[in-house]
């Protein structure tokens, strides 16, 4: 069940930054897309079909806070995956509800589009 995986222009400049730090980051990320691609419900359900997903940053110590968390939308019926967005997790706690809010409203655009 191989679904389609659709940057967002959010999370490539999101994910940039952090390979600029941590070129191995590129790895990782082709590795989460792989992931994604056969089991795209991994992860923590936030609500309004949003899932988060801890990753490894290669070069990074391996404890949980030190990972980086990935953000994305599932639409099962067109089999896409809508990567939102992706942050270090040493860099920023979490989302805060404004952030979420956004995505939200952003999930419910691409589903207003069907």
């Amino acid at each position: 069940m191989n679904f389609k995986i659709i940057l967002t222009s959010r999370f490539e400049k999101e994910a940039k930054k952090i390979a600029r730090v941590y070129p191995q980051f590129k790895t990782d990320i082709e590795a989460l897309l792989e992931s994604l691609s056969s089991d795209p419900n991994q992860g923590s359900h936030l609500g309004h079909g949003i899932y988060k997903v801890r990753i490894q940053i290669t070069g990074k110590p391996t404890e949980k806070r030190y990972g980086a968390r990935s953000l994305h939308a599932v639409f099962s019926a067109q089999k896409e995956l809508y990567l939102l967005s992706i942050y270090d997790k040493s860099a920023k706690k979490d989302l805060n509800s404004a952030e979420l809010k956004e995505l939200a409203q952003f999930i419910e655009f691409l589903r207003s589009k069907e």
